[in-house]
């Protein structure tokens, strides 16, 4: 696949892993996560540390999910997004 941004999801997906880069790209994680919202049950964005945010465009895309765990037992942080799946009530370590 040459062209992922043209990528046609249709199913319905358990897990979606976001960690990539495109070069040139700015922002990219956090709008491939948004095509995910509503089509898979977890996105898991990688590197979701506080200074990741602006970065990968994570801030602005965290108000599009109903449900928000994020987990810091270790660096890079790491967060799991989901409508359907209510991840906020997860423990940490």
């Amino acid at each position: 696949m040459k062209d992922w941004e043209n990528l046609e999801l249709e199913d319905h997906y358990g897990i979606v892993f976001i960690d990539h880069s495109i070069p040139g790209r700015k922002h990219t994680r956090g709008e491939d996560a948004l095509k995910f919202k509503d089509i898979a049950d977890l996105v898991v964005l990688h590197d979701a540390g506080a200074n990741s945010h602006e970065k990968y465009g994570y801030e602005a895309i965290y108000p599009q999910f109903k449900y928000r765990y994020d987990w810091t037992g270790c660096m890079p942080h790491t967060t799991v997004l989901s409508n359907t799946i209510d991840v906020s009530t997860w423990i940490s370590p």
